[in-house]
């Protein structure tokens, strides 16, 4: 019962927002060009056109970065050599040989 009350972002995240996980790009960029645009213009005269320009830039900068980051994996890392290079070590070494015992007893 209280396993079912926890809440683990990480471990177990919300299962509604799965399928549209990245729509909430739109709303985080809106509120950090906001907040950005407050602070740093001298006037609020043209508050909302350069909250919306700022929030564009954003949306389409993370998707050029992801399209980018899309071609770099799919094309780009799959032509690099696989081949070995001396001196390197396996990433799971074998364990060492049982032999005496850890803990010698008195």
């Amino acid at each position: 019962m209280i396993g079912m009350l926890a809440f683990i972002p990480f471990l177990h995240p919300i299962a509604a927002v799965h399928d549209w996980w990245y729509l909430l790009l739109v709303p985080l960029s809106f509120g950090i060009a906001v907040i950005y645009k407050a602070m740093r213009l001298p006037t609020l005269d043209a508050f909302w056109r350069e909250v919306f320009v700022m929030t564009t830039q954003i949306v389409v900068a993370m998707i050029a970065l992801a399209i980018g980051l899309a071609i770099w994996v799919r094309l780009v890392i799959p032509l690099l050599p696989v081949s070995p290079q001396a001196g390197l070590t396996p990433a799971h070494p074998s364990p060492p040989a049982a032999s005496a015992p850890l803990v010698q007893r008195a």
